[in-house]
């Protein structure tokens, strides 16, 4: 990540802390596609990853703990493309229950 963009904007004062997080995680997945966003900054030098983490509200990085996007592996994360049978065909310890937990939570919280 570049040191340009460890500065984080936070949106309005409307927005919860959850919704930041979110949209903040989707960036960065989006910018950083082959590995989690947790990796992507835990290798960021030491003093880039203090200051990005200090850039978030107490409130924030409460919700980031929370963020599954923050926390899943690209092969962890729902397709992108239209699809009627998601197949995860991994082993034992790879996160198939919390990939499929969590996709089903975000359909439920997206109604």
């Amino acid at each position: 990540m570049p040191k340009s963009s460890n500065r984080v904007y936070t949106g309005t004062i409307d927005e919860k802390p959850e919704e930041v997080v979110a949209r903040i995680t989707q960036h960065l997945a989006e910018r950083f596609p082959n590995q989690s966003v947790a990796q992507t900054l835990a290798d960021l030098p030491a003093d880039e990853r203090r200051a990005w983490f200090d850039s978030l509200s107490l409130n924030e990085q409460s919700a980031l703990e929370y963020e599954w996007q923050f926390w899943a592996r690209p092969n962890q994360r729902e397709p992108k493309d239209l699809y009627k049978i998601w197949i995860i065909l991994a082993g034992r310890g790879f996160g198939k229950s919390k990939a499929a937990a969590e996709t089903v939570r975000k359909w439920i919280e997206s109604g």
